[in-house]
């Protein structure tokens, strides 16, 4: 999702920047095979990456970090 956002430059003029990406509230499930039990990988992830910037994620091994990257990319 692009973002419109209004900022301010330095002669005090309004103007308008895009965010490069706005998740909000990401939730990814997975089902067992053959039983009705889920697991819940990602739970409510929100983060704002800036135009022109970057983000680390870092965690614990399984702890969704993939998951997120694919749910943005939409693999």
């Amino acid at each position: 999702m692009i973002v419109q956002e209004r900022d301010t430059d330095a002669a005090g003029s309004t103007v308008e920047t895009t965010s490069g990406l706005e998740v909000e509230e990401l939730t990814k499930t997975f089902q067992h095979r053959g039983t009705k039990d889920v697991v819940r990988a990602v739970d409510r992830v929100s983060f704002v990456i800036p135009s022109k910037g970057s983000m680390g994620l870092v965690g614990e091994s399984g702890s969704g970090k993939t998951t997120v990257a694919r749910c943005v990319l939409r693999l």
